[in-house]
């Protein structure tokens, strides 16, 4: 993923940033995971949804820092491939210490 992060070392307190990249599933289509309890056999199992071997995704956010402790922020990102998309945003903030 790309993402211009000089706004974290930033003395603004208005700090924009922007981000772009690409995700990739490296073996197989569905996600699978496989557990047990201690000294147990791995007999739990879980399958995940099927996704697409190559999603892009973008994100644009804003951060205003108040003090050198206190951050409002606010998010947008998407993420899409063949059959698969997501988009969210975030507000909120942040306490630095």
């Amino acid at each position: 993923m790309i993402v211009d992060d000089s706004a974290g070392t930033s003395d603004a307190a208005f700090r924009p940033y922007v981000g772009f990249g690409l995700r990739a599933q490296l073996q197989g289509r569905k996600p699978e995971a496989f557990g047990g309890y201690a000294g147990a056999p791995l007999v739990l199992g879980a399958f995940g949804a099927q996704r697409a071997p190559l999603v892009g995704t973008v994100s644009a956010g804003v951060g205003y820092r108040l003090n050198d402790g206190i951050e409002l922020f606010s998010t947008v990102e998407a993420q899409t491939g063949r059959d698969d998309h997501r988009e969210s945003i975030a507000t909120g903030v942040r306490l630095r210490f």
